[in-house]
């Protein structure tokens, strides 16, 4: 859509106005439309009086440009006052039916530079969302609000109670990682930092007695005074202490201060269950402002896009929100809510990120909730990133809808050689009716880890049920051999929403994939490679391979936005990389069909190749148990022995490849 930008001068209806203070006065009865797509940019103060409207279904920018700037509204007395009933700035949901309202355009409102006593305008945000159950996940992003306003806005009967039930408000307390009530008698931000609520904080709204998908095209509003970002508890939030020196207990069967076992609600998909991290260093938090924030680099400003960053450098592990639009039901085409996730890939050296996953989603809107979890020993790997715990939301505001882009695409690399770019596959099943069903994720990069590792980084899961049993989602992959296809020892331990493997020593491999719905009809495929979508119809990514799946027997060699039929099909593969037959994955059944074998060769302490005598030559990959490739030799001599390229002063356990040039393969793992 063509956005048109407007630069206000004065505006005036009826009342005079001091430039120091309002350049945009809108009076009483006049109206004033922002079309959506429209961009208005206002340099200094803006008032409404009476009944005087600003209809926002587009974005508005409010630049204070001195300290006697204000956002208000005054009433039509002949000494004016202040208006605080609303209705006077709108933020419009421009498309509220029930069909269109997960996917439509919204007013957004972006005020700076402005203290906060100088913003007294009430706002009215029109607000429809899947209906998450008995709370609500929101940010509520207005100072000093009311309880007893709240619960008026979301047209209930009567107040939130202050009893732990789906009657009240409650929020999110990251130190001691569980959720407390508000006293229904005091306001959503005390402003004061002996309270531990505030601008970002992440409520849950008890949805007794109201409902947030309002039926047909029909929308709540809520009401209140934007925050101010001229504050630090906006452009400087510390994220620390994250459940540390809790004690869970085994699986989280111990209870917490309100007598419920942490099981029962904590959900960590960036670790195993109750592992030593699990449930640690995870932080909620709701957008403070009316405008998007875009969380896509918030891991490093190093190689961030664009000439400005955000300057942000959070030891990011991975980050998890709740996305709308998603239609599933076992009858099919009910609207409901579920989890996205996004991981974080790092430049060995540099310590620069990419996010890998639900990418997209990392833009969060207005009145959104967003989950952080962090990894503290990122602090120390990565020292010269000057990682640090403080967010700054301030600087991720963006009126876009989508994540910031890292540029255009371009293929560069050499064809058939490893890249250092982080590549994605994105398989969404559908339904009948092409709705949204599910998603999962395959990443590969040049050192990201196949199989099980406790240093994978890029990989999440699907989470654990109340009884800690792995989720199983509509659609999913497994752990993975080193030689390809599923690792049954963690396959009945958790099921993956982001898989990752090494792109070399995974190169045409299976990944297994699970379709576990019978809605499922078709798969849709979305590439990305550092983030960035690759252009429609197109397959080769920059180190010349592709995606591929291998469904119903056939190999498909996958493209931007293809849509293949799921059929009733429950088991398929994903491959980077054209599929190599099925014949070579075995290691034992190599092992059968040549006579290469490696040796240990004791009074040289190396490990040596005897290659068969029908091979010629061979090429010969050596990788360490993390992924980390050790060793690439290419077009060996097969007529003698060769030695290994092996470390001795390490002790470790080595995965080898050896490739003939027949196109047999002999796999094998050695200790030293």
């Amino acid at each position: 859509m063509k956005k048109s930008l407007l630069t206000i001068g004065i505006l005036a209806t009826g009342l005079s106005v001091q430039a120091q203070t309002i350049l945009l006065h809108v009076d009483d009865t006049a109206k004033m439309y922002v079309s959506n797509g429209a961009l208005v940019y206002n340099g200094g103060g803006v008032q409404t009086r009476g009944n005087g409207n600003i209809d926002l279904h587009g974005n508005m920018m409010v630049v204070g440009s001195n300290a006697t700037d204000v956002f208000r509204t005054i009433d039509t007395n002949v000494t004016p006052g202040l208006k605080t009933t609303g209705a006077n700035i709108i933020l419009r949901l421009n498309s509220p039916a029930i069909a269109t309202y997960a996917n439509s355009t919204y007013g957004q409102l972006y005020i700076t530079n402005l203290a906060q006593d100088k913003i007294t305008g009430i706002v009215d945000k029109e607000y429809k969302a899947v209906n998450q159950g008995s709370f609500q996940q929101m940010a509520l992003p207005f100072s000093n609000k009311t309880i007893l306003s709240l619960s008026q806005d979301l047209l209930q009967a009567s107040n939130f109670t202050g009893n732990r039930s789906t009657s009240s408000l409650a929020y999110w307390d990251n130190a001691k990682t569980v959720m407390r009530i508000v006293n229904p008698a005091t306001s959503t931000d005390l402003g004061n930092s002996t309270v531990l609520y505030g601008p970002t904080t992440y409520f849950a709204v008890g949805t007794s007695g109201w409902n947030p998908t309002p039926a047909n095209s029909g929308v709540l509003t809520l009401k209140g005074i934007p925050f101010s970002d001229a504050v630090a508890s906006t452009s400087s939030v510390n994220l620390a202490n994250g459940g540390l020196g809790i004690n869970y207990g085994s699986s989280g069967q111990n209870l917490n201060v309100f007598g419920e076992r942490y099981y029962s609600y904590i959900n960590d998909p960036f670790d195993t269950s109750w592992t030593t991290n699990y449930g640690k260093e995870l932080y909620q938090y709701g957008n403070p402002f009316l405008t998007n924030i875009d969380l896509s680099w918030i891991g490093a400003d190093v190689n961030e896009p664009g000439a400005t960053t955000d300057g942000n450098r959070l030891p990011i592990k991975g980050i998890r929100f709740s996305q709308e639009g998603v239609n599933y039901t076992a009858s099919g085409g009910t609207t409901t809510s579920t989890n996205r996730t996004v991981t974080f890939s790092r430049n060995t050296s540099t310590g620069a990120t990419i996010p890998a996953g639900d990418v997209n989603s990392l833009v969060i809107k207005p009145l959104g909730v967003v989950y952080i979890k962090l990894d503290a020993s990122l602090i120390t790997t990565y020292a010269s990133a000057n990682l640090n715990r403080s967010l700054n939301f301030n600087t991720v505001r963006r009126f876009s809808s989508t994540a910031r882009a890292t540029g255009s695409y371009s293929v560069t690399a050499a064809k058939n050689s490893p890249s250092p770019t982080l590549k994605q596959l994105g398989v969404i099943a559908l339904d009948s009716q092409d709705n949204e069903i599910s998603r999962t994720y395959y990443v590969v990069r040049d050192n990201a880890t196949t199989g099980y590792s406790s240093v994978a980084t890029l990989q999440a899961n699907l989470g654990y049920n109340s009884s800690n049993a792995p989720i199983n989602g509509p659609i999913y992959t497994n752990e993975e051999y080193i030689t390809g296809g599923i690792d049954p020892t963690y396959a009945s331990q958790y099921n993956l929403y982001i898989n990752e493997a090494n792109e070399v020593n995974f190169l045409h491999k299976k990944i297994p994939l699970t379709l576990n719905s019978p809605e499922i009809s078709k798969l849709k495929f979305e590439i990305r490679e550092d983030a960035a979508l690759i252009p429609a119809n197109q397959s080769a990514l920059s180190a010349g391979e592709s995606f591929w799946i291998k469904i119903n027997g056939a190999n498909v060699m996958l493209s931007q936005n293809q849509v293949i039929s799921a059929g009733s099909v429950t088991q398929a593969g994903l491959y980077y990389g054209e599929p190599q037959p099925e014949t070579v994955l075995g290691t034992s059944d190599l092992a059968k069909k040549n006579g290469t074998v490696v040796t240990y060769e004791k009074s040289s302490d190396n490990f040596v190749v005897i290659f068969d005598k029908n091979w010629k030559n061979a090429d010969i990959t050596i990788f360490d148990m993390s992924g980390k490739l050790i060793n690439s030799e290419k077009r060996v001599n097969t007529t003698s022995n060769h030695t290994l390229s092996i470390p001795k002063q390490l002790n470790n356990g080595y995965l080898i490849t050896i490739k003939a040039d027949n196109g047999q393969v002999y796999n094998t793992k050695v200790m030293r």
